[in-house]
Protein backbone atom coordinates (compact mmCIF):
# COMPACT_ATOMS: atom_id res chain seq x y z
CA UNK A 1 0.00 0.00 0.00
CA UNK A 2 1.04 3.75 -1.29
CA UNK A 3 1.10 5.99 1.77
CA UNK A 4 0.46 9.85 0.30
CA UNK A 5 3.82 10.76 1.19
CA UNK A 6 5.64 11.46 -1.78
CA UNK A 7 8.51 13.70 -2.51
CA UNK A 8 10.20 14.38 -6.09
CA UNK A 9 13.20 16.35 -6.26
CA UNK A 10 14.93 16.52 -10.07
CA UNK A 11 14.68 13.34 -11.91
CA UNK A 12 13.77 11.44 -8.53
CA UNK A 13 10.68 10.00 -6.34
CA UNK A 14 11.04 9.83 -2.63
CA UNK A 15 8.16 7.96 -1.88
CA UNK A 16 7.12 6.29 1.72
CA UNK A 17 5.70 2.49 1.48
CA UNK A 18 4.08 2.04 4.53
CA UNK A 19 7.14 2.58 6.93
CA UNK A 20 10.09 2.30 4.67
CA UNK A 21 11.51 5.02 2.36
CA UNK A 22 12.53 4.40 -1.30
CA UNK A 23 14.13 6.21 -4.30
CA UNK A 24 12.95 5.74 -7.68
CA UNK A 25 15.05 6.78 -10.68
CA UNK A 26 14.04 6.03 -14.13
CA UNK A 27 15.94 3.60 -15.87
CA UNK A 28 17.89 2.68 -12.39
CA UNK A 29 16.81 -0.46 -9.81
CA UNK A 30 14.58 1.25 -6.44
CA UNK A 31 16.77 2.17 -4.01
CA UNK A 32 15.83 1.52 -0.04
CA UNK A 33 17.25 4.19 2.40
CA UNK A 34 15.75 2.98 5.48
CA UNK A 35 16.41 -0.20 7.45
CA UNK A 36 14.56 -3.34 5.95
CA UNK A 37 12.12 -4.39 8.61
CA UNK A 38 12.20 -1.13 10.59
CA UNK A 39 9.64 2.05 10.81
CA UNK A 40 10.69 5.22 8.83
CA UNK A 41 8.65 8.30 7.92
CA UNK A 42 8.29 11.72 6.80
CA UNK A 43 10.77 11.70 3.95
CA UNK A 44 12.62 15.13 2.52
CA UNK A 45 14.98 16.40 0.19
CA UNK A 46 17.77 18.89 1.20
CA UNK A 47 18.08 22.39 -0.93
CA UNK A 48 20.36 21.29 -3.52
CA UNK A 49 18.77 18.01 -3.74
CA UNK A 50 21.59 16.04 -2.65
CA UNK A 51 20.21 14.58 0.80
CA UNK A 52 17.22 12.95 1.78
CA UNK A 53 16.32 13.17 5.60
CA UNK A 54 13.85 10.74 7.12
CA UNK A 55 12.62 10.17 10.60
CA UNK A 56 13.37 6.44 11.72
CA UNK A 57 12.27 4.51 15.25
CA UNK A 58 14.76 2.85 16.75
CA UNK A 59 14.14 0.92 19.49
CA UNK A 60 10.53 2.93 20.26
CA UNK A 61 12.52 6.28 19.84
CA UNK A 62 12.68 8.69 16.72
CA UNK A 63 15.35 10.06 15.12
CA UNK A 64 15.83 12.18 12.09
CA UNK A 65 18.29 10.31 9.29
CA UNK A 66 20.60 12.19 6.74
CA UNK A 67 21.14 10.09 4.09
CA UNK A 68 23.76 11.19 1.07
CA UNK A 69 21.76 10.19 -2.75
CA UNK A 70 25.84 9.76 -3.98
CA UNK A 71 27.60 7.89 -1.82
CA UNK A 72 24.37 6.60 0.47
CA UNK A 73 26.56 7.34 3.60
CA UNK A 74 23.50 7.96 6.58
CA UNK A 75 24.36 9.94 9.33
CA UNK A 76 21.79 10.61 12.75
CA UNK A 77 21.03 14.69 12.35
CA UNK A 78 19.05 14.19 15.84
CA UNK A 79 17.79 12.53 18.81
CA UNK A 80 15.55 14.49 20.08
CA UNK A 81 13.46 15.31 16.85
CA UNK A 82 10.88 12.97 14.91
CA UNK A 83 10.11 15.51 11.95
CA UNK A 84 12.84 17.78 9.83
CA UNK A 85 12.35 19.88 6.31
CA UNK A 86 14.40 21.81 4.81
CA UNK A 87 13.31 25.26 2.62
CA UNK A 88 13.93 25.01 -0.98
CA UNK A 89 16.07 27.89 -0.76
CA UNK A 90 17.68 26.45 2.18
CA UNK A 91 17.46 29.06 4.57
CA UNK A 92 15.10 27.70 7.19
CA UNK A 93 14.26 24.37 8.62
CA UNK A 94 10.95 23.28 10.14
CA UNK A 95 11.48 20.53 12.80
CA UNK A 96 9.25 19.01 15.68
CA UNK A 97 10.45 17.91 19.07
CA UNK A 98 9.91 14.33 20.17
CA UNK A 99 9.29 15.32 23.75
CA UNK A 100 6.38 17.21 23.78
CA UNK A 101 5.87 17.70 20.07
CA UNK A 102 6.69 21.11 19.73
CA UNK A 103 7.23 23.14 16.45
CA UNK A 104 10.17 25.32 15.61
CA UNK A 105 11.45 26.92 12.79
CA UNK A 106 15.48 27.46 12.46
CA UNK A 107 16.49 29.95 10.30
CA UNK A 108 19.95 29.99 8.68
CA UNK A 109 21.05 33.57 9.05
CA UNK A 110 21.80 34.52 12.66
CA UNK A 111 20.57 30.74 13.94
CA UNK A 112 17.09 32.14 15.21
CA UNK A 113 15.03 29.41 16.50
CA UNK A 114 11.50 30.45 16.41
CA UNK A 115 8.67 28.28 18.27
CA UNK A 116 5.71 28.19 15.57
CA UNK A 117 2.22 28.28 16.73
CA UNK A 118 0.88 24.75 15.30
CA UNK A 119 -1.10 22.77 17.95
CA UNK A 120 0.66 19.75 18.69
CA UNK A 121 -2.21 17.35 19.82
CA UNK A 122 -3.12 16.69 16.24
CA UNK A 123 -3.37 12.72 15.26
CA UNK A 124 -1.88 13.54 11.80
CA UNK A 125 1.75 15.58 11.15
CA UNK A 126 0.93 18.45 9.46
CA UNK A 127 1.73 18.95 5.64
CA UNK A 128 4.10 21.81 5.19
CA UNK A 129 4.56 23.34 2.15
CA UNK A 130 7.94 25.63 2.56
CA UNK A 131 8.21 28.60 0.68
CA UNK A 132 10.49 31.83 -0.02
CA UNK A 133 8.07 34.20 1.98
CA UNK A 134 6.17 31.91 4.15
CA UNK A 135 5.44 28.70 5.00
CA UNK A 136 1.80 26.83 5.33
CA UNK A 137 0.48 24.02 7.22
CA UNK A 138 -2.69 22.14 7.30
CA UNK A 139 -4.27 21.45 11.15
CA UNK A 140 -7.38 20.29 12.76
CA UNK A 141 -9.84 22.71 13.87
CA UNK A 142 -11.62 22.06 17.32
CA UNK A 143 -14.63 21.11 15.07
CA UNK A 144 -12.69 18.19 13.63
CA UNK A 145 -12.65 20.77 10.34
CA UNK A 146 -8.99 21.27 8.59
CA UNK A 147 -7.68 24.22 8.22
CA UNK A 148 -4.52 25.82 6.08
CA UNK A 149 -2.53 28.45 7.48
CA UNK A 150 0.23 31.10 6.04
CA UNK A 151 3.13 31.91 8.44
CA UNK A 152 4.71 35.11 7.23
CA UNK A 153 8.27 34.63 7.62
CA UNK A 154 9.27 38.64 7.76
CA UNK A 155 6.55 39.76 9.70
CA UNK A 156 6.21 36.18 12.09
CA UNK A 157 2.22 36.54 11.58
CA UNK A 158 -0.33 33.94 10.89
CA UNK A 159 -3.18 33.77 9.44
CA UNK A 160 -5.96 31.10 8.08
CA UNK A 161 -6.24 30.88 4.25
CA UNK A 162 -8.70 28.20 3.52
CA UNK A 163 -11.14 26.55 5.76
CA UNK A 164 -12.18 22.82 4.87
CA UNK A 165 -14.67 20.02 6.17
CA UNK A 166 -12.76 17.10 4.78
CA UNK A 167 -8.44 15.89 5.14
CA UNK A 168 -8.71 16.20 1.20
CA UNK A 169 -7.21 19.94 2.18
CA UNK A 170 -4.65 17.54 4.29
CA UNK A 171 -2.18 17.90 1.54
CA UNK A 172 -2.09 20.85 -0.58
CA UNK A 173 0.49 22.55 -2.82
CA UNK A 174 1.23 26.44 -2.86
CA UNK A 175 2.90 27.86 -6.54
CA UNK A 176 6.44 28.92 -6.22
CA UNK A 177 5.17 32.51 -6.67
CA UNK A 178 2.78 32.02 -3.52
CA UNK A 179 -0.05 33.27 -5.68
CA UNK A 180 -1.73 29.62 -5.76
CA UNK A 181 -2.70 27.19 -3.44
CA UNK A 182 -3.64 23.82 -5.11
CA UNK A 183 -6.22 21.27 -3.64
CA UNK A 184 -7.53 17.89 -4.05
CA UNK A 185 -11.16 17.31 -5.05
CA UNK A 186 -13.28 15.27 -4.79
CA UNK A 187 -16.59 14.52 -5.54
CA UNK A 188 -18.57 11.96 -3.14
CA UNK A 189 -20.92 9.47 -5.23
CA UNK A 190 -24.01 7.06 -4.73
CA UNK A 191 -23.11 3.55 -3.33
CA UNK A 192 -24.47 0.67 -4.82
CA UNK A 193 -25.12 -3.07 -3.94
CA UNK A 194 -25.40 -5.46 -6.08
CA UNK A 195 -25.78 -9.53 -5.61
CA UNK A 196 -23.65 -10.99 -8.37
CA UNK A 197 -24.31 -14.30 -9.93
Amino acid sequence: MLMPVIAIEFNYLLPCFINEIWIFAAGQAPLLLSKEGGTARNPSWSHDGRYVYFSSAVQGRWQVVKTDTQSLKQSVVALDLDYFQESPSGEYQVVRRSADGGYELHMYSGGEVIELPIDSNGVLIPHFVLREKALYYSTFLDNGRLDIRRYDLQSRRLKSIKHGSFSSIRRFSVSLDEQYIYLPQSILGNLDIAALP
